[in-house]
């Protein structure tokens, strides 16, 4: 028979995952809270580097000239197109996207609309709104999202603690010492 079993003691009976309480759900917004600022944070760099690649970027069209399969996260076919475009200075530029998708952006021989770096050609990407303001877009949107969300428990659990803590006055100790002196 173990220790705790003669005792009447369950081993798992202290195990606690997680705090239920004010101030654990206060403390956890916060950093949660922390984690969205972070999650702004980069889609606003990702922003900014898009908006200055976009200012110098060059618009073309591109002619789709295979569509390699590529497996998705689920197992599903996604399609990444090899597209070859002329750039400025005359030179034919071919590009395999790093971007996948199901259905794909075209069949092999249509055209599509690319943007490139006149300082790297091979610098392109596809000129569609996820290719482009993708990575921005969905970072910035969950940071704001769970900023909005973490700060409204984060402001009532605070609001609750302050509440409660004006009710059940100082700490035990604290009122003592200052009537002494």
């Amino acid at each position: 028979m173990s220790d705790f079993s003669a005792k009447g003691l369950n081993p798992f009976e202290r195990l606690v995952i997680f705090d239920f309480s004010a101030k654990a759900w206060n403390r956890w917004a916060k950093i949660l809270c922390g984690m969205s600022v972070l999650f702004l944070l980069i889609g606003a760099v990702s922003a900014v580097y898009r908006w200055n690649y976009l200012s110098d970027a060059i618009t073309t069209q591109a002619t789709i000239t295979d569509l390699i399969e590529r497996e998705g996260k689920d197992g599903d076919t996604l399609y990444a197109p090899v597209y070859v475009f002329t750039d400025q200075d005359g030179q034919s530029v071919k590009v395999i996207s790093s971007s996948a998708s199901y259905p794909p952006p075209g069949m092999v021989g249509d055209q599509i609309e690319v943007l490139y770096d006149p300082k790297n050609s091979q610098h392109s990407i596809q000129n569609r709104f996820f290719s482009v303001w993708g990575l921005a877009a969905i970072t910035s949107g969950l940071g704001a999202f769970d900023f909005i969300v973490f700060g409204a428990v984060a402001f009532f659990t605070g609001r609750h603690l302050k509440k409660k803590a004006a009710q059940d006055g100082p700490p035990a100790g604290i009122g003592r010492l200052q009537t002494q002196q």
